[in-house]
Parts: structure tokens; sequence; C-alpha cells
């Protein structure tokens, strides 16, 4: 017997923040052996009393001074290019207000851009004075098998669409990015469908595309998904 899953579009909104800090010794990947907290935590770190510009406006507001940003988990986005939009850069004071703003920022574009998934934000600390901090993103996709107990590794076995008459079949399995016998991490399914949705959004821009579907998962753990295209009605 196989268990059906259906794909829907609200995970297309399955976006959010989980801010943690993480204390390190000498740079990136040395642990310390201390409790990981959360960003807002009871004792802040000290603001700047320097008098200077970037210690006013923010007494009120823990303060680090940025080393870098990263952002990994999809190939669906260049996210080395949407780093490159956040206006702080190595160097500059940056609070938790901003980060978590940069953390808005990069949610809606990645909504903008149809990736599911959870978006974690964590704060590597570097030990040692001055508060000198890496702020790191992590998308975690997410789709229907997310949710499905583990009974061991998943494969990927077939696909099929209906609904589809602006893009090829072949096109829309090319933009999934799937093929039979792939072993299946959660989140791959929801990944194939950003594929499809951003096919649609190259050859109908602006056009309103539902994608949805339907996920049937075998004994043996074959994943076999039955994709439902609804186009937007075009004069004839």
């Amino acid at each position: 017997m196989a268990i059906w899953l259906k794909i829907k579009p609200v995970l297309n909104t399955r976006l959010h923040i989980l801010t943690v800090l993480l204390c390190i010794a000498g740079g990136i990947g040395a642990a310390v052996a201390q409790p990981a907290a959360t960003v807002t935590q009871r004792n802040p770190l000290p603001t700047p009393d320097n008098g200077s510009p970037e210690a006013r406006g923010r007494k009120a507001q823990p303060v680090y001074h940025l080393l870098g940003f990263s952002l990994r988990g999809t190939t669906r986005v260049n996210t080395d290019a949407l780093v490159a939009t956040l206006p702080q850069h190595e160097g500059d004071v940056i609070t938790n207000a901003e980060i978590r703003e940069n953390a808005d920022k990069i949610r809606h574009v990645l909504q903008a851009s149809h990736v599911h998934g959870d978006l974690t934000t964590m704060i590597l600390q570097r030990h040692g004075p001055g508060h000198h901090v890496w702020v790191m993103w992590d998308v975690q996709p997410v789709d229907a098998l997310s949710y499905v107990p583990w009974h061991g590794p998943r494969y990927f076995v077939s696909q099929t669409f209906s609904g589809n008459s602006k893009l090829s079949t072949d096109a829309l399995i090319s933009a999934t990015g799937l093929h039979s016998g792939d072993k299946l991490a959660d989140g791959r399914i929801g990944d194939a469908r950003t594929g499809i949705e951003q096919a649609y959004d190259k050859a109908m821009p602006g056009a309103a595309v539902e994608v949805t579907g339907k996920i049937r998962l075998k004994k043996d753990n074959g994943v076999l998904v039955d994709w439902r295209i609804i186009e937007p009605k075009t004069s004839p």
C-alpha cells in the first residue's frame, strides 16, 4: 500500500527565523565549551561607550562587530549576490534589530523566488574582546515528506505532469532536476517544485501559475510524484 501526500502551495510561506548565538574560539570552527544562548539574552552584550555615531541610537541594544555574512542551503537563488545587497560590511557595527531586518529581506527574496523551507539565522561569535561575529543564514528545504516518519533512505522513481501547455513535459522534467534512482533528502521534492515555478516565471513573467502535486511513497521508500499545474487562461 502506498502513502499519498499532497504538495500544497502553503509551503511557499513556510519561512521563519530562529536566532541562536554560538561562541567559537580563534575563528570559525573551533568550539568553546560554553553553552549556546539566544541572541535575545538576559545579559546583553555591552554597547559602545565612546560617543561614536555608531553608539548613538544603539544604547538599548547589544551590538556586534561584523566579520561577514553567509547564506547557504539553496541553489535556486544567487546567494552571494543576495548577501551582497545587505547594507552592512566587514568591520561595521551591527545590532540584533539590523540582523532581523536582513533576515526579513532574505526571506522576502526567497519567497518571491518560490523557495520553500525554513530560514535559520545563526550568530557565531569569535572568542575574545570586541564581540566580533559572523552572521549565517541556512535554508532548510521543506516538503510533505519532511513530516513523514523516517523508515530508511528514500529514492526517486518517476514523475508525471498534467495541465501544462505553455511548457513541455521535457522542460518541466529538466526544471525539477530529479532523476530516476536519486536519493531524496527532506525537502528535495519542494526544491523540485521551486524549479517548476521558476521555469514558469521565465516563460510567463508575472503570470499566476499554481503548482501542486501528490507524492506517492511506496513500501520500499520509492517516491513517485504527480504534478498538477494550473496555468492562467489566455484569450483565444
